[in-house]
């Protein structure tokens, strides 16, 4: 382990697998660790990072996994021995990721944890997963002295961006405002039954939204089934065969269509049988159709109690409130860009701790030293007026001295030891003096006239 040194900002990292960022599923899911992976692997890697030359000793990271992204955040390892070993448990595919440095890291996970980078703008889910992987980090003993103060630092900020801006309201896509509205048509949804049909990303929008609002049974279908078997989210869905689609149509409450196919996958025809299926559904059934081209034919609309609405019917609504989140996504940038000129400045203080330290230790010695020197250490109300003044003064110099860089601010640290050590001297040889003139004077007296 190397010695203690000072703190870096370059050496704060961040390395990212998202959506966002163009990796597509199966590469997230190729570098991702398991719950298990994580409680048994992240406890290895940093004690074996930590032995190299390059580690600082207060290194540490963060992990975090979700559906949408990977993110890690460390300080104080490097990025070729933190990629070299994730590739060593999950392949090269690792060396994909993409990274940030410095302010940009710290950046990225403010607009991580606020939802800026979320599929869903302005959804809350993040920002209790980002909660989660920091208190995992701390009782694994994983993050150290400096990332935890960075990572309460990114929570207060993710906070007060959602909180002061109104980037969690409302919806924004079409697949959203199309599944919301369902509220409108049924009382209650927690003992309705849903069918989803595509794997797109209208589809898992789709779907999300389902168990948002509360849908505890949904059947997800799709042409190509192994798609869809080895998505995330099938764990919480009972998957189904392309072939049963129409009779899958007749059980449910609510169909939505959210496919690439260039022509229509229900007719009306479809739906006409001389016997009704076993679990058909009495009452209305509704289809949201949220495919271009068309996914159903709309002549199914108003026949046997099925009510077709299109994805026309949605897009401008969802337009007017994609204008709405754009001009919150603007407000919770300015939050941002306040959230991060606050990490520098705390940034700054935490750097130059070591020497603000010094500085005040050196002027309470001063002041005790006068104190004592004038006979006035006993006494309680001077002493007490003194140091509230030299307090008041070295808060306004500190303050001055916080905005200097460290080299200037280290060597003022050495020129005020170096004044201390010649006040020390100067005080010590008039010491020496006045006893030597004692002993000359006494020696003189014992001589006589």
């Amino acid at each position: 382990m190397s010695p203690k040194r000072p703190l870096d900002l370059d050496r704060l990292i961040c390395i990212s697998f998202s959506s966002r960022l163009g990796h597509p599923a199966p590469e997230r899911e190729s570098v991702a660790l398991t719950p298990d992976e994580i409680e048994s692997y992240l406890p290895q890697w940093i004690s074996q990072l930590k032995k190299s030359e390059k580690a600082f000793p207060d290194s540490g990271l963060l992990y975090l996994g979700t559906c949408h992204r990977i993110e890690i955040l460390a300080y104080g390892l490097t990025q070729e021995d933190l990629l070299a070993l994730w590739a060593s448990h999950k392949g090269t595919t690792v060396f994909k990721a993409q990274s940030f440095v410095g302010l940009d890291a710290i950046e990225h996970w403010m607009k991580v944890g606020s939802s800026m980078e979320s599929e869903v703008l302005g959804e809350t889910q993040i920002t209790g997963q980002m909660k989660d992987a920091i208190e995992r980090g701390r009782r694994l003993d994983l993050i150290g002295a400096v990332l935890d103060r960075c990572s309460q630092h990114i929570i207060k900020s993710t906070k007060k961006i959602r909180t002061s801006s109104k980037i969690g309201e409302g919806t924004v896509s079409v697949a959203h405002v199309a599944v919301d509205g369902l509220t409108d048509v049924f009382e209650s949804l927690d003992k309705k039954s849903a069918l989803l049909v595509g794997a797109g990303s209208m589809a898992i929008q789709s779907l999300e939204r389902l168990f948002r609002l509360g849908f505890k049974k949904v059947t997800w279908v799709n042409r190509s089934r192994e798609k869809i078997e080895n998505h995330p989210l099938s764990k919480h869905a009972t998957i189904a065969d392309f072939s049963e689609l129409p009779k899958l149509i007749w059980e449910n409450h609510v169909s939505i269509f959210a496919t690439s196919s260039l022509k229509p996958l229900i007719k009306k025809t479809d739906l006409i049988s001389p016997v009704s299926p076993p679990k058909a559904l009495n009452g209305p059934k509704i289809i949201l159709d949220l495919g271009l081209p068309r996914n159903v034919d709309p002549e199914i609309h108003r026949k046997s109690d099925f009510f077709v609405r299109n994805v026309d019917e949605f897009r401008d609504q969802a337009s007017s409130e994609s204008n709405r989140r754009n001009q919150a996504l603007n407000e919770a940038k300015v939050l941002l860009n306040s959230e991060m000129a606050a990490f520098r400045r705390s940034w700054q203080h935490w750097t130059k701790a070591p020497q603000i330290a010094e500085i005040h230790g050196l002027f309470t010695t001063w002041i005790d030293e006068t104190l004592v020197q004038l006979k006035l250490e006993n006494d309680q109300e001077i002493g007490y007026k003194v140091r509230s003044l030299f307090s008041k003064l070295l808060h306004h110099l500190i303050t001055v001295l916080e905005e200097v860089d460290e080299d200037r601010l280290e060597e003022f640290v050495q020129g005020l030891k170096s004044q201390t050590r010649n006040e020390t001297c100067n005080e010590t040889s008039k010491e020496t003096s006045k006893k030597a003139e004692v002993v000359a004077i006494k020696a003189k007296a014992n001589k006589g006239p």
